[in-house]
């Protein structure tokens, strides 16, 4: 990112000190995410998957990793890494 951002002025890092090029944020009451890849991400690069808010996780929130078939719950406070660009992600609605 360094060497990027040295050549390219115009770049910004989209959080300071962060080693990955982009971010997404979903906001909302009941965020959903359908099951997708993200085809623009490296093969082999780890995404970071944060859930944050407020919410009973034995009752939703559960990220979906189906080519793995697990379903994880998934409480606020926890990171999942994985390969974004080449395996199925998602969650379950929020109860």
């Amino acid at each position: 990112m360094d060497a990027l951002l040295e050549h390219h002025t115009d770049l910004q890092r989209p959080i300071d000190n962060s080693v990955f090029a982009a971010a997404s944020f979903n906001f909302g009451p009941d965020v959903v995410t359908y099951e997708h890849t993200d085809s623009g991400n490296k093969a082999n690069g780890p995404c970071p998957i944060f859930c944050s808010g407020s919410f009973n996780a034995d009752r939703g929130g559960h990220i979906v990793l189906r080519q793995l078939k697990l379903l994880i719950r998934f409480p606020p406070g926890s990171i999942a890494v994985v390969p974004s660009a080449t395996h199925m992600h998602g969650n379950v609605s929020i109860q």
